[in-house]
């Protein structure tokens, strides 16, 4: 049961990831490089962590085309490894297969949402408190794929 919790849990993390991603990629959505610009321009505009200010004037705006182009795909790829993980680990196939997409879709993801704190999270409660949340069930989704497994051996 608690590997079916798990799986629907990772499946609901992906499926936001995933769609966040789609939506960016959609063909005609070229309106989103310059949303983008001024997406980051505002979390820059009062950002009380001045270092994670620097880097998205110094670093991140400079190279919007880079960035616009990066953050959709990493969305994108991060919930299909969650989707994939979590899919296979519903329905008992927890392979190497399942544990390396989803062990990578996690750490793409929790790096994804820390950012996205860090830029983000002084705009609004709803928004400190979602990105919280999801660094709190990515944490726990990693420790659950990397903990141990031991197989039940009964002696005869």
């Amino acid at each position: 049961m608690e590997r079916k919790i798990i799986a629907f849990i990772q499946a609901l993390v992906g499926f936001e990831w995933f769609m966040a991603g789609v939506e960016k990629l959609k063909p005609g959505h070229a309106e989103y490089t310059k949303d983008f610009v001024k997406s980051v321009g505002y979390f820059a505009s009062k950002n009380p962590n001045s270092s994670y200010k620097a880097f998205l004037v110094e670093r991140v705006i400079p190279a919007k085309e880079t960035f616009a182009y990066i953050i959709p795909w990493g969305e994108f790829l991060a919930g299909l490894g969650l989707l994939v993980g979590g899919t296979l680990l519903f329905f008992g196939k927890d392979s190497k297969f399942a544990k390396y997409a989803s062990v990578g879709a996690i750490l793409g993801s929790l790096f994804m949402n820390v950012n996205f704190y860090l830029a983000a999270s002084w705009t609004s409660i709803s928004t400190k408190s979602l990105n919280i949340l999801m660094i709190g069930l990515e944490i726990a989704l990693l420790v659950f794929w990397l903990k141990p497994r031991y197989k039940d051996k009964k002696k005869k």
